[in-house]
């Protein structure tokens, strides 16, 4: 994820202006979660500064980046149910999907649960595959030449599945010919550990879209999926306190705009836009289908903002400049760029 990654760990990235781990814990939260244990290492402040003032989360630090078997075992004293969630924390996932995945484990009796996601023409050597079969994961594969399903860093778990997680080989041994699998005691060999002693291990396939935030162009795929995900949920279009559109606007779609955002004359807007807090737009700039912008912007002067496309907070995006894909914070584009 370099160079994104030296003032952000990758469970920061922003998603529509939001920590990606701020809205996987929201959504958690909302599939019925009620306690969170969050194991940091990278760059560990950032991830708790980001989840600051939120209830029910506890943090563990991972002495080593071993693996994320040894994340969760480093967990488990603050565990205390007999079944539990593990939930990568640079994942995007449809919440409904994660609901999903907690109602298909709590009426099963199968001892895990894995979230799988089709590869819809991906290529499988990029990815940790699943082999799917009657409703079970039959085989743990690492970068294969072919497969089907990727495993979506998401699982359930009963206690009974932590022996596994002890015993993990320290690598995911099961790879192609030639494949160099980095030696680190990654969750899926204790998962091919379990399917090999016959412990059924329950396959959930995702509905909605799904990124594993793991290079510099999937913050671009993520974005997207996430307007995608939030235009399917569009309500009624809501102004908040103080916020305007000018009469003098072409609004040809939703807005939803915050407090003490202004939308002014001679602007094209197709929609859905969301527009952030004390953000102005003024003076003709054509703003795309399907766009985020963030708090305190300025939008102006003919500008032109493609759809799909993330604006971060406190950039200024002006006169006759162009711009697609996502911004991070104090962006400022001008004069043609």
């Amino acid at each position: 994820m370099w160079p994104y990654d030296e003032l952000r760990p990758k469970a920061i990235l922003p998603i529509l202006n939001q920590p990606l781990i701020v809205r996987l814990v929201e959504d958690l939260t909302a599939a019925g979660v009620q306690k969170i244990v969050v194991v940091v290492g990278h760059q560990s402040q950032r991830v708790k500064h980001a989840l600051t003032g939120r209830g029910g989360i506890a943090f563990v630090e991972q002495s080593r980046p071993n693996g994320t078997a040894s994340a969760v075992l480093e967990a488990m004293p603050l565990v205390d149910d007999e079944a539990f969630l593990v939930v990568h924390g640079d994942v995007l996932v449809d919440q409904a999907d994660l609901r999903a995945l907690v109602n298909a484990f709590a009426q099963s009796d199968a001892q895990a649960a894995a979230l799988v996601h089709p590869l819809d023409g991906e290529d499988s050597r990029d990815w940790l595959c699943a082999t799917v079969q009657d409703g079970l994961v039959t085989d743990v594969e690492g970068h294969p030449r072919e497969g089907s399903f990727r495993l979506a860093g998401v699982y359930a778990m009963h206690l009974s599945m932590m022996r596994y997680l002890r015993d993990n080989p320290g690598l995911v041994a099961n790879v192609p010919v030639g494949g160099m699998p980095p030696v680190e005691a990654d969750l899926a060999a204790s998962l091919q550990m379990a399917i090999d002693d016959g412990i059924s291990i329950q396959a959930i396939i995702a509905a909605g879209p799904f990124v594993d935030l793991d290079k510099p162009w999937h913050i671009l795929e993520a974005n997207a999926r996430a307007i995608e995900m939030a235009t399917a949920k569009l309500g009624d279009v809501v102004a908040g306190p103080s916020a305007r559109i000018s009469d003098a606007a072409d609004i040809r779609g939703p807005v939803i705009l915050e407090a003490g955002a202004s939308i002014g004359p001679r602007t094209v807007v197709t929609g859905p836009l969301w527009v952030g807090k004390d953000t102005t737009i003024e003076n003709g700039p054509i703003i795309g289908p399907g766009v985020v912008i963030g708090p305190g912007c300025k939008v102006a002067n003919y500008c032109m903002i493609g759809g799909g496309t993330t604006i971060g907070p406190l950039n200024v995006i002006d006169h006759c400049a162009e711009i697609s894909g996502v911004t991070m914070d104090r962006v400022y584009l001008s004069h043609y760029m």
